[in-house]
This record gives structure tokens, C-alpha cells and sequence, in this order.
């Protein structure tokens, strides 16, 4: 992640000023503009890598997302509690493993 700021310097060397021979550190007085707005005249910059932003699409996505399908997990319940629930070892394979494939895509370094 690249950061970049303005307007630093990070060597300034402190003085002592005056007959009290109080440090005072080499801090400019903000320009005009900043004093009246409140708002810094520096610009800093942050670039995020296309993994970066790929997690934070997910991330907003999963969030708009319930946690719980309540309705669903009444559904399978009841089907359990009456003995109709079915397990399909193919169709819970098949998912696995396009999972997997999904994750694979979406890994650094990996190509399709």
C-alpha cells in the first residue's frame, strides 16, 4: 500500500529560544486558509491493491446479507423432525468443490 504525504518534513531541529531557554520545535504557524477553514492544506494520498479492493466489495456485500435465513432454517427442522430431509452427497461435493474453484480464482497468483 503506497502512502504519500505532502508538506512533511520529519527532521526539524528543535531551538532554544529567548532568556527562559524553553525547546521550541521547528512547528510553522498553519497558513491563513487553514486557520480560518479548519481544513489541512496538505493532500495524502492511499492506493489499495486489487485484493484490497476486492475484499472490501465482498465485505459490503456479505454485510447487506442476513445471518440467519430464519425462514430456511425452520424449513429444514421441520423436514428433519418429520424424517424427509435428504442428503445428497453429490450435489454437497459438486458445491465443495466449485467453492474451492472460486477460491482458487480469487487468490493472488492464481490464474484461472
Amino acid at each position: 500500500m503506497a502512502i504519500e504525504i505532502n508538506n512533511l518534513t520529519h527532521n526539524r531541529p528543535s531551538q532554544v529560544s529567548g532568556e527562559n531557554r524553553q525547546p521550541t520545535v521547528g512547528r510553522q504557524q498553519p497558513p491563513v486558509v487553514q486557520q480560518e477553514t479548519g481544513k489541512s492544506t496538505s493532500t495524502e494520498t492511499v492506493s489499495m491493491t486489487d485484493a484490497a479492493v476486492n475484499l472490501k466489495k465482498m465485505s459490503t456485500q456479505m454485510g447487506k446479507m442476513p445471518v440467519v435465513e430464519a425462514k430456511r432454517v425452520e424449513e429444514i427442522k421441520k423436514a428433519i423432525e418429520n424424517g424427509d430431509f435428504e442428503i445428497d452427497e453429490l450435489v454437497i461435493a459438486d458445491k465443495l468443490i466449485g467453492m474451492e474453484k472460486l477460491l482458487q480464482q480469487h487468490t493472488p497468483g492464481n490464474q484461472p
